[in-house]
């Protein structure tokens, strides 16, 4: 879904309060592994992927099946859904990246991106005590879809 006009203001507004929350969890993170001896002003609070595609509305409607929802400037745009952030450059000249998503029922993700008939999506893997699949945005950005083991 794309965002414009009106709705601007209050999508960015979420977006602040959104960061807000990752910064805390962050914080949380951080305590629960010791590691509140280096956190400070220079500690990285999170890390936000920013993929490269030709078209953009192409991807957002990409993401928008992954629940994506899309704040859109001028050949960028910012993607979330809950506390998950992704940027969205458009360009003519990029090399496919890639970004790794926590979801919370792998096998639900798969069927849904199945039945919308996307031919480039890997089949459901165990690895590492956990279950996922990759699948390719239009762009070719692989995708790594992951979850718990059910």
């Amino acid at each position: 879904m794309i965002i414009e006009g009106d709705r601007l203001s209050a999508e960015r507004e979420k977006l602040a309060s959104r960061r807000a929350a990752q910064a805390r969890d962050t914080a949380r993170s951080t305590m629960s592994l010791g590691l509140t001896g280096n956190a400070g002003a220079t500690t990285p609070r999170s890390a936000i992927p920013i993929l490269r595609c030709h078209e953009l509305a192409r991807t957002i409607n990409f993401y928008g099946l992954l629940g994506f929802r899309a704040v859109t400037m001028p050949g960028y745009a910012v993607l979330h859904a809950g506390n998950v952030e992704l940027h969205v450059s458009e360009t003519t000249d990029y090399v496919p990246g890639g970004c790794l998503i926590h979801v919370g029922d792998v096998r639900a993700v798969w069927h849904e991106l199945n039945g919308h008939g996307l031919a480039a999506l890997g089949s459901i893997e165990q690895e590492f005590g956990q279950i996922g699949f990759t699948v390719l945005d239009p762009d070719e950005n692989q995708v790594r879809i992951t979850g718990p083991m059910p």
